[in-house]
Formats: structure tokens, sequence, C-alpha cells
């Protein structure tokens, strides 16, 4: 029982010191992994993807398809609003 408890409060410490205020929002927020650490997983992770998938050529017609595609999204977002 002791235990238990014991793991109650440790974990509730480490909650409350992992917790911090986003700027932007003002909402609190865990801290679990520090943003510089994010930020350069999220560079491997993007490299690592760019080089297993190949980019599509910037053709008029994938220009335009795009262009099609984001069209019709805005459109049903403003709808849906």
């Amino acid at each position: 029982m002791k235990t238990i408890i014991s793991v109650c409060i440790i974990s509730s410490i480490l909650l409350i010191c992992g917790c911090k205020t986003n700027s932007i929002t003002g909402r609190s927020q865990l801290d679990l992994v520090p943003e510089s650490e994010l930020q350069t997983m999220a560079l491997t992770e993007y490299k690592d993807f760019l080089s297993k998938n190949l980019v599509a050529p910037a053709t008029d017609q994938n220009q335009e398809m795009v262009r099609r595609v984001g069209n019709r999204i805005a459109t049903a977002n403003y709808q849906i609003l």
C-alpha cells in the first residue's frame, strides 16, 4: 500500500514539474521532451522520409491539380462554417 502511495506522489510531482505554459495559447502542457530535441528528431525523420519517397515534379499539370484540390477544400471548409 505504501508503494502505491509513493508511486502516486512521485508521479504527481513529476507531472507538475513537467508542466509548462504554452507561450502562444497560454494553456498548460506536459513537456516530456525539450523543444530543441523534438525539432532535431523531426528534421531527422523528415530527411529520412524524403530519402525514401520521391517528390512529384513541379509540372503545370501537378500544379493545376494541387490548385484545384485546394480550392475544393477551401470551398468545403467555407460551407461547413
